[in-house]
């Protein structure tokens, strides 16, 4: 697997539509959410709200797996891979199912059952893949999908508690809140309404954790690569559609903003190239990881 595989010319067009996204949005934010919030939760935003940050997660558990399955020489190294990958595919599952059951909780049932399935059913398609195909794409493989998610999570949840943007739903509820641009931080607000007892998440609207979660679906255009069959341009494109989905349902529920999501979006992409950048071939990042887990 060369870099150059994890780069078709159409991610210029991706990072293109996101920066005229960026540009409407910075001009236009407040306004696009006053068109598309009713002031009420929609089905359509809650399915999408449990659903969208689920890829995320199954990228941690990727890399988890992966640990599950290298064979090191040592009995002591051996044993603490075991016990990461085994609690980083646990974690990853349980998060992803309280945070779907946050969104949905008249179906906690039917989300506790779909998170199970969903992850029970990545665990053994990752197992398998990895025992079949050659160990050094296993690991590219594992390295990419697990980095690109883990730092897209830690960026965009980072910049949330920062950043303290109020969300659209709280300044259409609280007429004393005031709309800041995305690059407007918004920590004093926040300290002022919160000691009124607001809740804190309600300054969480930049960027958008769902939609950076949905963007993590990029991991889909390596599987053909990993099993030598599928097709590239399939996964880049339902990556597109579903991110795109997620990202105008967070608009609908007035939890975000055009210029949170167009930029949860953008850090993920940009965590993906770096990724790709950094485990996409026979590189120093790589052999590093080799030696580690020989």
């Amino acid at each position: 697997m060369e870099r150059k595989q994890y780069q078709p010319s159409y991610y210029w067009w991706l990072g293109a539509a996101l920066l005229v996204l960026l540009a409407v949005g910075s001009v236009f934010d407040f306004q696009i959410s006053q068109s598309l919030y009713s002031g009420n939760e929609t089905v359509f935003g809650k399915v999408f709200a449990a659903l969208g940050e689920i890829p995320s997660f199954i990228g941690v558990a990727a890399g988890g797996v992966y640990l599950l399955t290298v064979q090191p020489k040592s009995k002591v190294k051996n044993a603490f891979f075991k016990l990461l990958g085994a609690g980083l595919t646990t974690a990853a599952a349980a998060v992803s199912y309280t945070q779907s059951v946050e969104a949905l909780p008249e179906l906690s049932l039917l989300v506790a059952v779909f998170t199970a399935a969903v992850f029970v059913l990545a665990i053994v398609f990752f197992g398998r893949v990895y025992q079949s195909c050659d160990r050094a794409q296993a690991l590219r493989f594992a390295l990419i999908v697990f980095f690109f998610c883990i730092v897209t999570l830690a960026v965009v949840n980072g910049a949330k508690y920062v950043w303290a943007r109020p969300r659209m739903r709280l300044i259409f509820q609280n007429g004393e809140v005031v709309f800041k641009n995305w690059w407007q931080p918004g920590r004093a607000q926040r300290t002022l309404f919160v000691a009124q007892g607001i809740d804190a998440k309600e300054f969480r609207s930049f960027p958008s954790g769902h939609t950076a979660g949905a963007a993590c679906s990029l991991f889909l255009m390596l599987l053909p690569m990993l099993r030598g069959k599928g097709s590239v341009h399939t996964g880049f494109w339902i990556s597109v559609i579903f991110t795109a989905l997620v990202a105008f349902s967070r608009i609908t529920m007035g939890a975000h903003f055009l210029t949170d999501v167009t930029l949860s979006w953008g850090i993920a992409f940009l965590a993906y190239l770096l990724a790709s950048y950094l485990f996409g071939g026979d590189t120093k990042g790589c052999r590093v990881a080799e030696k580690l887990l020989a």
